[in-house]
Order: structure tokens, then C-alpha cells, then sequence
């Protein structure tokens, strides 16, 4: 039976409603995982915010500042000002609370992707102690190039009463002549870990040392964060020979990544940076401030302590300089130092309450609690069929440790 014209006609007219409905549906679907996308970027914009500024600011200053990201600086949604988004209208709400019962799982959110870091900690725990250094029988002074020197590094621990430990210390040492084989000099053991036990470092210079009069310096930090109650231990080694070669171009080194160094109370002692360029000669700081001891483990590898002293709350720009010192390179993975331990919950802003929080924990512990960054922004809708709007929110949680 063949149909008439008019009864393909009807059939189209009944199709073509629900065809334009796909089509419109497919791009409101688009528009709205976009939206949620960029809802979902300003709460995490948000959240690094407030991980940088955790020991100034509070709950009202992390939700102005997300709400200037959106409605411009100073607007709100009843008064948009200039660089508002499309968001900015009377469905926008930010929140910023504390929530003193956790969730159990949930986008655990770093304070960004550059940051990392430790909770800075007492140092306290364990006895004092320092360490000597003397050169082993037969080293020469001066030295020629292309010798083997020898020190023993020993650890005296000095008495404690209560419940002090016996220190564990790992060995470390900087300015150790260039070009020395097989790269940087070791430790045998790395680590000392009673009274009177001794490493021997092992130095050993190449026809590519350069001439000249070199200050070693030797340390080590225990598992309680201490250093030498008596600082540091430093001789000098003076290298004779042919003089040096000629300069060659600076290359800058790269860095690939930061990783924090964590004794076992879980605070922070340095960074092992990683990258390459790294020679003997370079040097580390952070945020401006010179590294109280630099290892160059090899050309790819470097181990930094903190500054003498620590670093007090916030977030340090790594830097590496090459031997030649003229070429410089600024790390991308910055360096948090958190404020401490969980503050009191509804206290404020200032570091000391409210819900700003401590940007190295990485999960919400019981009896802890969490900031919890809310965005919620009415989509509209314009297929017959659908409700009018469809609410899209957005959350960020930094957890307190």
C-alpha cells in the first residue's frame, strides 16, 4: 500500500519535535559538563588559596576570594563587577565551613598540584649529640690531583635522662671538591646509630679538580629533627695542580620534582630534588634562603636540609643554581611548610581557627576536621520537557591533620 504525501507529511511533523529535542539536548549536555568544569576549577583555585594562605586567613576571606574569581574583585552576585563570569547572577552561592565529622571518602584535595611538604615538628626527643671528623693515617696536605683521602666521622652522644633516644643520625656533607670520582663523595655507613660508632667518608679528586682550597662541611639530623648541639664540623682541603680549564657556557639544570624528606615524627628535615645539571658546586635555596647543606648525590639527584633555624609557615620557590653560579633555575614544585597541628574550629581567621587548615594532610583523621569549599549555580534549561534549571555544584575539601 502506498503512502499518501500527506501521511508522511503528519509522520514528520510528529518526528521532528522530538529530533530538534536530541539535538538541543546534546548541546545543553555539552554546555553543562563545561559549567561543571569550570565550577569545579574555581573551588580548587579556591582551595590552593587557601592552602597558601593558611596562617592568615579564615573561613570569610577563602569565600571572598573565591566569589571575586567569579564576580569580579568586590562583586557579588546582586552587583557583578568588572571580569564577572556568566555565573555571577542570584543562583551563585559559595560557601566555606568547617565540618567537625569528615567524610570517609572523598576528593581528598592537595593544596594544588605544585605544593608538598611536612608538618614542621619539636625537636625534641632525643639525646644530643655531635660528631668529629679526623682524617685517616696518611692523607697529605696539601693533595695532588688524582687522590684518595680518607676521614673517620664519629658520633659522641652526650648523657640524658627521661625517656630521650639514642640518636640515629644520617650523615651528610657539602663543599667537597668538583670533579671528584666516582662523583660525589660517600658515606660508609650513611648513617651512625650509637655512641662512639664512626663512617668513613671517602673523598678521591681527578685530574679535573680544579686547584684551590676547598671547606668541607659535615652534619647529619637524627630521627627527632636535631642537628649537632655544636654545629656543624668543617675542615678545608687545598688541592694543588694544573690550573683550572677554560670556562665553558653555562648550562642551566632543570627541575623535574620536589620531594620532602620526613623524619619518623612525620616534620620536615629537606627536599631531595630531582632533575638534571646537578654538579659538584651547586647550590640550594628556599624561597631566597640558603640550604644549611647541600649533597649533590649525582647529576640528577640532590638532597637539601632546610635553612639553620627552619622556615617559618608558607610556600617556598625552589631554587638550584649551577656550579658556575651564573645559571639559575626556579622549581616549579614549591615547598609547603604547614602551621602545625589541627586549630580550634570556629575561632576565625589568622591561622589560629575557623576551618583553615593544615595543607599537608592528604585524608580527614577521626576527631579532625575538614574545610569544605561549596559552589551551587542553577543551569538553565531549554528542552519543553525538562524541569527549567538543573543545579550544578561544586566541593572542595582540605583536610586538617
Amino acid at each position: 500500500m502506498r503512502r499518501s504525501r500527506g501521511q508522511s507529511t503528519v509522520e514528520l511533523a510528529l518526528i521532528l519535535p522530538f529530533l530538534v529535542g536530541l539535538f538541543t539536548l546534546a548541546l545543553q549536555g555539552g554546555q553543562l559538563i563545561s559549567d561543571q568544569i569550570n565550577l569545579t576549577q574555581a573551588a580548587a583555585d579556591g582551595a590552593e588559596w587557601a592552602a597558601i594562605n593558611v596562617t592568615t586567613q579564615g573561613d570569610t576571606a577563602i569565600r571572598t576570594h573565591v566569589m571575586d574569581q567569579l564576580c569580579g574583585a568586590g562583586g557579588s552576585p546582586s552587583t557583578p563587577a568588572s571580569g564577572a563570569t556568566k555565573y555571577c547572577n542570584a543562583t551563585l552561592t559559595v560557601t566555606v565551613s568547617a565540618r567537625t565529622a569528615p567524610t570517609s571518602q572523598g576528593p581528598a584535595a592537595a593544596p594544588g598540584p605544585r605544593a608538598t611538604g611536612a608538618v614542621l615538628g619539636a625537636k625534641t626527643g632525643c639525646k644530643s649529640w655531635n660528631i668529629s671528623v679526623t682524617p685517616v693515617a696518611g692523607n697529605p696536605s696539601p693533595v695532588t690531583q688524582s687522590t684518595t683521602l680518607q676521614y673517620l666521622v664519629q658520633l659522641n652522644v652526650q648523657n640524658g635522662g627521661g625517656n630521650l633516644l639514642d640518636p640515629i643520625v644520617s650523615l651528610s656533607g657539602n663543599g667537597f671538591p668538583n670533579n671528584t670520582f666516582p662523583g660525589s663523595p660517600t658515606f660508609n655507613p650513611p648513617s651512625v646509630s650509637s655512641a662512639g660508632s664512626a663512617s668513613t667518608l671517602n673523598i678521591t679528586t681527578t685530574q679535573g679538580t680544579t686547584p684551590g682550597t676547598y671547606t668541607v662541611s659535615v652534619s647529619g639530623l637524627d630521627q627527632c629533627n636535631n642537628g649537632p648541639a655544636a654545629g656543624n664540623v668543617q675542615f678545608t682541603i687545598t688541592v694543588n695542580g694544573t690550573g683550572p680549564p677554560s670556562p665553558s657556557p653555562c648550562t642551566p639544570p632543570s627541575i623535574l620534582s620536589v620531594v620532602p624528606i620526613t623524619a619518623q615524627n612525620g616534620s620536615i628535615t629537606g627536599v631531595t630534588i630531582l632533575g638534571s645539571g646537578f654538579g659538584s658546586g651547586s647550590t640550594v635555596s628556599f624561597g631566597g634562603s640558603a640550604a644549611s647543606l647541600v649533597t649533590i648525590v649525582s647529576a640528577t639527584q640532590i638532597t637539601a636540609v632546610l635553612p639553620a633555624g627552619g622556615l617559618s609557615p608558607g610556600v617556598y620557590t625552589m631554587t638550584v643554581s649551577a656550579p658556575s653560579g651564573q645559571c639559575l633555575v626556579s622549581s616549579n614544585n614549591s615547598l609547603t611548610i604547614c602551621s602545625g597541628p589541627c586549630p580550634t574550629p570556629g575561632l576565625g581567621g589568622g591561622g589560629g581557627g575557623g576551618s583553615t587548615q593544615n595543607p599537608c594532610a592528604t585524608s580527614a583523621l577521626p576527631n579532625h576536621y575538614q574545610t569544605v569549599i561549596a559552589i551551587a549555580w542553577q543551569e538553565p534549561l531549554f528542552v519543553p520537557w525538562f524541569n527549567s534549571a538543573v543545579t550544578l555544584n561544586a566541593t572542595q575539601y582540605l583536610y586538617c591533620q
